[in-house]
């Protein structure tokens, strides 16, 4: 598996697609980077607009820093 690192530099890099930021906001979600994992699910969107995973990881990484409504918010734009 690919590291945080290697996850970082591909999000980064020019041309980097929805893909990439929804990579990186899962592991980043999985170590417990809970705003740094939204702010990957937020470029996600910007990439894919009515992204549902981008949404949902949204979602998730907000539900998990605390922010109830915001999830929600999120959680109703992946489905949809």
């Amino acid at each position: 598996a690919p590291s945080m690192e290697q996850l970082e530099q591909v999000a980064r890099a020019p041309g980097a697609d929805r893909a990439a930021f929804l990579r990186l906001g899962w592991a980043r979600y999985a170590a417990g980077r809970f705003s740094d994992a939204a702010a990957a699910a937020r470029e996600g969107q910007t990439l894919a607009p009515g992204d549902p995973e981008a949404s949902y990881l949204l979602g998730m990484a907000l539900k998990a820093s605390g922010d109830k409504g915001g999830a929600a918010a999120a959680f109703s734009a992946a489905a949809t």
